[in-house]
């Protein structure tokens, strides 16, 4: 397969989505909520949670989680984080920031009964400066260490909201994999000058190693810097579209081997 034309077009993509990212997380905007679940409060009365979103002017917009009560007010407010996540079941949520390494879990003692949350598809998200806040003042809220599989449980929860970002990483890490590969590929010797064979070997090796650098930096842009992915989160999803696409790739070529008439034997 040629990949020569791949590195121009890949490079212009990297610079447009890193381009498009830059100009989004510049663009200031009021508060907004992006996703609401219905809880059991410890009270065992019912209750909400809400993710809300503030203005990360250059950077993932960081989110709190909300609390709100029966009658809609607010309870609880976390600490912003850009990687904050929901995990629910019914109405049991598990609330995560795999950033942190950390699992919020509801406190009452610290409950305070805030105003009325508004709707989440409220139209006027200057209202949501109230609720969401100007400092990282929290309450209702407890912390405690994520143990290993609540880490892997807290960054699949993370993948599923940012879904998009992290498909784009898989598919960057299936390209950029096999890309890589050719490049350092070993090509067999062939009757042409040395110093012509060496220069176009040495161009191509630089345009499939430009091409995936592109890849993997846009990926990273999109994922960790523009959707609050963690590091071990982008790792994972890259490398794992790598791993898919080479993995193919040698049970193909094992396959067409296989399929080769054997060689006749001379005497």
């Amino acid at each position: 397969m040629s990949f020569g034309f791949m590195p121009s077009r890949a490079i212009f993509v990297a610079v447009l989505m890193a381009f498009v990212t830059s100009a989004n997380s510049a663009l200031a905007h009021s508060p907004y909520f992006s996703k609401a679940e219905k809880i059991t409060l410890p009270s065992g009365k019912s209750g909400e949670l809400r993710l809300v979103h503030g203005d990360g002017i250059f950077w993932v917009d960081p989110i709190r989680v909300l609390a709100l009560d029966e009658e809609g007010r607010m309870i609880a407010r976390s600490p912003p984080s850009p990687s904050m996540a929901l995990s629910c079941l019914n109405t049991r949520c598990r609330v995560f920031d795999p950033a942190e390494g950390a699992v919020l879990e509801l406190d009452p003692s610290t409950f305070r009964i805030g105003a009325v949350v508004p709707a989440i598809d409220n139209a006027d998200h200057d209202l949501n400066w109230e609720f969401y806040g100007n400092d990282n003042e929290s309450w209702g809220w407890r912390w405690r260490k994520a143990d290993f599989l609540e880490s892997i449980w807290g960054n699949l929860a993370l993948a599923h909201r940012i879904g998009m970002s992290i498909g784009f990483t898989i598919i960057a890490g299936a390209i950029a994999g096999p890309v890589l590969r050719a490049a350092f590929k070993r090509k067999p010797t062939v009757d042409r000058p040395i110093l012509i064979m060496s220069m176009a070997r040495l161009i191509r090796r630089l345009m499939l190693i430009m091409t995936s650098s592109a890849l993997v930096f846009t990926s990273f842009l999109l994922a960790i810097i523009g959707s609050g992915a963690t590091l071990a989160l982008w790792t994972a999803s890259l490398i794992g579209g790598a791993a898919v696409t080479m993995t193919i790739s040698a049970v193909l070529r094992g396959m067409e081997e296989d399929e080769q008439p054997p060689s006749a034997i001379t005497r």
